[in-house]
């Protein structure tokens, strides 16, 4: 794995330049320019590009031939970056004056940045990156979501969960059996009645519709199922974006926005100031999986007694109504499996553990793939005063962001499963695929 790194430049005015008109009661005017010119005080906004990622020769000529499969030519990859927006990258002109009623006093003219306050008092938001092990069992649950034998109907839990757990309650028998009716009674037993139809009516309907779908299309699945069976099936499974935002008070009140130098020269002293700058969060993670799965269906032959043609058949009922006793059904009927399912997915390592058993499926390529955006956004709200006490124009807001890209590449049996720990079998249907230990 190589590491590169780079600066990512704040790209705004790092200048400003104070014309300062002096007018004494006495004497003439006297005019004073003052400048500071590429000022440290922005080395708070540059920001840093880091990319850790293997070389991968393959890639520009797969890129040239994208109707040619070229198998797995992609590895682990990560990018962290960090940069500003909308930091005023222009110069911004405000004059402002501190005059006596006899016009007396100072007139200033300023061009350069202006903030909502100072860069040393902004910061970048940390990194939102999952961890090795949270991007695993994410990449573990699509390839079973996603995966090309996957059953369309689960018969065999099905009839496991009914013969153990029975029909759930006939509709609206809570209402029917209370002795009392007062509102919480009837409340009590309607919510019961919600959770019956939700948690008990509603999946066994769902599982019947599956059922009478698989058989009605039966022949058509199988045919597909043969037709795929050697092939490349590319798959791909998006799980839902997650965000979160908050914001709070990042300061006490202040007399104005932030100019490269003298800024309490162009805003009112004297007059209470009522500005404050608030502090937006927002954090969000784009997370997907990409494979390319192969399995092998044994071809028809006349003798069907075969363990070859015996396998086929297994395979067939399995794809079409998930029928036979596999580690997958074994842990769905389970007491109380569903329960540990919530917190850790062993159920998605059984399902898998299916397709390397029964439909010798494995992964040609597999990627997991993560995206996630943190940003600071400091924004003035309120009015702040000038010295004729006039409220002053609102500063564009400083947006800091941290972003991650990440990529991590799954086994031909999955994530997590290294080459040293696969049976014989397993090694021998790699080899005959053509996938090597390198790979």
């Amino acid at each position: 794995m190589g590491t590169r790194s780079r600066v990512v430049p704040y790209e705004g005015v790092r200048s400003s330049k104070m014309n300062s008109i002096t007018i004494p009661q006495i004497g003439p005017k006297r005019t004073d320019v003052s400048s500071v010119i590429n000022s440290s005080s922005f080395k708070s906004f540059d920001g840093k590009q880091v990319t850790v990622s293997e070389n991968h020769p393959q890639w520009n000529y797969a890129r040239n031939h994208p109707n040619e499969f070229h198998g797995d030519i992609g590895g682990d990859f990560l990018s962290t970056r960090t940069y500003t927006l909308n930091a005023n990258p222009g110069s911004t002109h405000l004059s402002g004056n501190d005059l006596d009623q006899y016009g007396h006093g100072s007139i200033f003219n300023y061009s350069g940045p202006w903030l909502c306050q100072a860069p040393e008092d902004c910061r970048y938001p940390p990194f939102a990156n999952s961890s090795d092990s949270s991007l695993r069992a994410l990449g573990t649950t699509a390839i079973s979501l996603c995966a090309p034998t996957n059953p369309v109907a689960n018969l065999s839990t099905f009839l496991g969960e009914f013969l153990s757990e029975g029909l759930p309650k006939s509709l609206g028998a809570a209402i029917m059996n209370l002795r009392s009716f007062n509102p919480k009674t009837v409340a009590k037993a309607a919510a019961e009645d919600h959770l019956n139809v939700q948690f008990g009516w509603l999946p066994i309907i769902s599982d019947l519709r599956k059922i009478h779908h698989a058989l009605r299309d039966a022949q058509k699945i199988i045919d597909q199922f043969d037709r795929d069976s050697g092939k490349i099936v590319r798959r791909g499974w998006k799980f839902k974006p997650e965000t979160s935002y908050d914001i709070v008070a990042a300061s006490g009140a202040r007399y104005g926005p932030w100019t490269l130098g003298g800024s309490n020269l162009l805003y009112s002293q004297t007059k209470l100031p009522k500005g404050q700058v608030m502090l937006e969060t927002k954090v969000s993670k784009h997370r997907w999986f990409s494979g390319a799965f192969t399995y092998y269906l044994p071809p028809s032959a006349p003798n069907k007694f075969t363990s070859d043609q015996v396998a086929r058949r297994i395979a067939q009922s399995q794809k079409v109504l998930g029928a036979g006793l596999t580690p997958d059904d074994v842990w769905n009927l389970l007491p109380w499996s569903w329960l540990v399912d919530w917190f850790v997915n062993i159920g998605d390592l059984g399902k898998n553990l299916d397709a390397k058993i029964v439909d010798l499926q494995v992964l040609m390529y597999g990627y997991m793939m993560e995206h996630t955006v943190s940003s600071y956004k400091y924004t003035l709200v309120g009015p702040y005063w000038l010295h004729n006490e006039s409220i002053g124009p609102v500063p564009p807001s400083v947006e800091m962001v941290s972003e991650t890209k990440r990529r991590i590449a799954a086994g031909p049996y999955g994530f997590g499963v290294t080459y040293d720990g696969l049976s014989a079998m397993q090694k021998s249907i790699l080899a005959a695929l053509g996938i090597t230990r390198k790979r």
